[in-house]
Order: C-alpha cells, then sequence, then structure tokens
C-alpha cells in the first residue's frame, strides 16, 4: 500500500523544480489562505512552462488574488495558455472577449476562441458560440444548429 508524500516532501521536489509538485503547493497555500506563497509558485509552474498554471495565473491576476487586479495582464497570461493549448483557457478567453471584461469586446475575437476550444474538444463551447451568435444579432438558423450540434 502506498503512502500519500507529507507536505514537506512535496514542498522538496517543488523546491527541485518538479512542476507537479509546485502546482500542488500553490494549491496548498490557496486553500491556506496564503495568496502570495500561492502566486509564488504557481508562477514557479509558469516559467516551466504549464499551460494550467498560466491560466491560473491570469485568472488570479484578473480579480486580483495575491496581485494587483490588472485584468488586461491577466487575459495576456490566459491567452499564453490558450495558445499553449489549455482548452479552458480557450474557453475563458472567448467568454471573457465576448463580455468585454477588461479587454474589448469583440464576439469575432470570443467565436474564435470557443471555436478553437471546440475543435480541441471543449462540447460546451459550440453552445457558447450559438448563444453568442444568437444575442449578437447573427443568423438564428445557424444559432440553432450550433445549440444541436453541442
Amino acid at each position: 500500500m502506498s503512502r500519500e508524500p507529507t507536505f514537506d516532501e512535496v514542498l522538496r521536489a517543488a523546491q527541485g523544480g518538479d512542476v507537479d509538485a509546485q502546482e500542488l503547493i500553490s494549491a496548498v497555500f490557496e486553500e491556506s489562505g496564503r495568496p502570495d506563497e500561492a502566486v509564488r509558485w504557481m508562477a514557479q509552474a509558469a516559467k516551466s512552462g504549464r499551460a494550467s498554471a498560466w491560466r491560473q495565473l491570469g485568472l488570479w491576476q484578473i480579480v486580483g488574488y495575491g496581485t494587483p487586479s490588472k485584468p488586461a495582464e491577466g487575459f495576456a497570461r490566459l491567452c499564453t495558455a490558450a495558445d499553449a493549448g489549455d482548452v479552458q483557457a480557450m474557453t475563458m478567453c472567448g467568454v471573457i472577449t465576448a463580455g468585454g471584461v477588461g479587454v474589448p469586446r469583440s464576439v469575432d475575437e470570443a467565436v474564435s476562441w470557443l471555436l478553437k476550444a471546440a475543435r480541441a474538444g471543449e462540447p460546451r463551447a459550440l453552445c457558447q458560440v450559438a448563444l453568442l451568435v444568437g444575442l449578437d444579432g447573427g443568423d438564428a438558423e445557424i444559432a440553432e444548429t450550433l445549440l444541436q450540434a453541442s
């Protein structure tokens, strides 16, 4: 029977550059209400190129968790994660662009991000595209087709 690693073991692994451990340590600090440490460890994971770490840092920067709120810079981090193939980040970029949260609102760009997410395997992204097309005065038949496909 294998045992779970201790906090100290995971911390040593994180300090040694283990990206999984860095994300895990970041989550532990987040859960324990230590945002500065959570951001520090997530930034270490992002430096290693981990797309999920870039996504999390972007979200935290948008809302100001452990760092000053800078929505445009947070969005840029989300785009870095999306460009690296993170499907959740692609979806978030689409939703944020559709709403104009910290970035100029653009339905075309939002649809582009959401279609990338759909092609990468996120089925709900098609539903979001259909809603955007329908709400933005687009072709109702196209919107209905997209909704049925999602």
